[in-house]
């Protein structure tokens, strides 16, 4: 029976077939990237890393560091990259809306005639010969245009949660850009702070190293006691590992801001070295007028707002596909039978399409829905307390690290009074070398820490204004140059610490009256 269906037509026709399968088949092999291929697009990343930036022709100030970061640094770039992408989605998602439009055609060919026979009902007689009323080959198409009113509904609400999910993509882009501007303000004073006391580092590190070739001298030639000259060289080895500390801590502190405004970890990046630290600012201790910034201006909380929407729509469009969908649709067709009277007709159409069990599971869509917007709402809530809390937070923060500051800065001044003093005794020979040492080495780090508390104010000042959500950069900072973006992030840091300052001082006229 199989070999009169399969004619010598047929045989070759699959046996092509087979063919190519297994050809295809056989031909997919591992091919594994060589290391010479990862080196290659290693090298050609590189490039790209750092192509098309501004070079550094001069030290950096704090602004020019951040508008470099947010023109440079990769991770703002991803940000960026990913609003563009769900830009794109909402322009695909308002094309589902649109009627659909479909168009089709093809040939066909068979290796014999469509005929057929009729056998009558009633007697099982043969009524007609075998006929036909197609040819072997003929071609086809047809165009056709469709539009379901359920599938516009659930689009449209489609197209509005995907609009909500592009705000919420800025939103997002705007805390990522405003924790960058953060770890760039903290990481610049860091750095600040480790180039102004990289001289005095060196000369500090060079007396000690001076100090310890003359004990080893004295030791050597029995000048002093053996357990003296030991504790003096022991005190000044762990000034030298100190001071190794430092130096690390100054290569950490280049890497990181090199790392912020894309630049490669092994460059020296030098910055502006202010000769006289600025003065901290005032910020209002009115704590009810903050919260209500901060949660005006979250991106968090709006990101958490636009959630809430977003879950509504989707209880909406449970809800709407438990309806009947109506579809209209009209189509042009054409077939080059030549058996057919008309090879070319219209055709339009009108139909009701549902899924009858989904009113069963009615209730608990709706069900789903209400605990999911429930859930929604509950979380902006704890977002809301969140954002609250984490201002009183930075808040307080900043002032420890003001009240920090003030410390830091008594403690340098003492020490290095007691360091003045005991230079001058150890020049008169009436202190011995490794205490005036000591005593410049702990003027020396208390000079430190006064320049890393400063750091840590300008860091928790800068963690105050993310979570207040001020948001300093233009919507066109992209087409900006870097002194151009620079200057502008400084006129609006100046306005806004002119504002809190004003605000301060008018509530103070207000107590005082």
């Amino acid at each position: 029976m199989i070999r009169k269906i399969l004619t010598k037509r047929h045989y070759r026709q699959l046996s092509i077939l087979l063919l190519t399968t297994l050809v295809v088949g056989c031909a997919v092999k591992l091919q594994p990237i060589s290391n010479q291929e990862i080196l290659d697009v290693a090298l050609t990343d590189q490039q790209l890393i750092y192509d098309s930036q501004e070079p550094i022709d001069q030290p950096l100030s704090l602004s020019q560091a951040m508008a470099r970061s947010l023109k440079y640094n990769l991770e703002n770039r991803v940000t960026l990259v990913e609003e563009a992408l769900s830009n794109r989605s909402l322009d695909l998602v308002k094309t589902d809306m649109l009627p659909q439009l479909a168009a089709s055609a093809g040939y066909l060919d068979r290796s014999n005639v469509d005929a057929s026979r009729s056998v009558s009902v009633l007697s099982g007689q043969e009524s007609l010969e075998p006929s036909t009323s197609q040819d072997r080959q003929r071609n086809n198409a047809d165009i056709r245009f469709t539009w379901n009113l359920l599938d516009f509904g659930v689009n449209y609400l489609q197209a509005q949660q995907d609009a909500d999910r592009f705000l919420v993509t800025q939103s997002t882009r705007k805390k990522t850009m405003l924790r960058l501007l953060d770890q760039v303000r903290f990481s610049y004073w860091r750095a600040v702070a480790m180039q102004s006391m990289s001289d005095q580092l060196q000369l500090v590190s060079s007396r000690v190293n001076t100090t310890l070739l003359n004990l080893e001298q004295t030791r050597a030639e029995q000048l002093r006691t053996p357990i003296a000259v030991l504790n003096d060289i022991r005190t000044l080895l762990e000034t030298q590992q100190q001071l190794e500390r430092v130096r690390q801590s100054i290569n950490q502190a280049q890497v990181q801001l090199s790392t912020l405004v894309n630049m490669p970890p092994s460059s020296e990046i030098q910055v502006v070295t202010p000769s006289l630290l600025t003065p901290p600012i005032t910020v209002t201790d009115d704590m009810e007028e903050l919260e209500m910034y901060a949660l005006s201006h979250s991106s968090e909380y709006t990101t958490q707002m636009y959630n809430v929407r977003i879950d509504q729509l989707e209880s909406r469009k449970g809800l709407m596909r438990l309806f009947p969908g109506l579809e209209f649709s009209y189509g042009e067709n054409y077939n080059s039978n030549s058996f057919l009277w008309n090879d070319q007709w219209g055709e339009a159409g009108i139909r009701i399409t549902g899924d009858i069990t989904q009113l069963i599971y009615s209730g608990r869509i709706k069900a789903y829905g209400k605990v999911k917007e429930q859930l929604a709402q509950t979380r902006r809530l704890a977002i809301n307390m969140a954002v609250v809390a984490n201002v009183h937070l930075t808040w307080q923060d900043y002032n420890n690290a003001l009240r920090s500051l003030d410390y830091a800065r008594l403690l340098s001044d003492i020490d290095q009074e007691i360091s003045q003093l005991t230079a001058n005794a150890a020049t008169s020979r009436a202190g011995s070398e490794s205490e005036a040492i000591q005593n410049e080495l702990r003027a020396f780090r208390s000079e430190m820490e006064r320049m890393l508390s400063y750091a840590e104010m300008q860091g928790a000042y800068g963690s105050l204004m993310v979570s207040l959500g001020f948001d300093p950069v233009p919507e066109n900072y992209q087409t900006m140059t870097v002194d151009e973006l620079a200057n502008y992030l400084e006129q609006q840091f100046q306005q806004w610490a002119e504002e809190v300052a004003v605000v301060d001082v008018e509530r103070s006229d207000a107590k005082a009256g």
